[in-house]
């Protein structure tokens, strides 16, 4: 924008530009994180049980190849649960691509530790 004195205010066509990207970028983060709340709410209720049955199933097994099936399903129980919480702790988005013409968020590049959130900004993998 450019401003003089005594004159009208006029409009640079690029900050308006960049301030509408900008604008649809925070969009697209709002999206995500409602996503992510979504899903994180909706998977984590049956994790819980799940994770509580398998505890109790452990608790009683003797029989080694039992034993072995149940750690695994405690493994991947527990690996889903981490991937809410990932979820839950988007704080800016970064994409990655996903076969040949779509791009996904990426998990590890969009958490922030709780110390060092702030703005969040989107960016997309090139």
């Amino acid at each position: 924008m450019n401003v003089q004195p005594d004159k009208p205010v006029q409009h640079d066509g690029a900050d308006h530009t960049c301030v509408e990207q900008e604008l649809i970028e925070r969009e697209k983060l709002q999206s995500v994180l409602a996503i992510a709340g979504t899903v994180c709410h909706e998977l984590n209720q049956p994790l819980q049980v799940l994770c509580g049955f398998i505890d109790l199933m452990l608790d009683g097994v003797t029989d080694d190849v039992r034993t072995e099936y149940l750690q695994i399903m405690a493994a991947q129980v527990k690996r889903m649960m981490e991937v809410t919480r990932q979820l839950r702790s988007i704080a800016r988005y970064k994409t990655k691509p996903y076969g040949p013409s779509h791009q996904i968020v990426d998990l590890e590049q969009s958490v922030v530790p709780d110390d060092a959130r702030g703005s969040a900004v989107p960016e997309t993998a090139a």
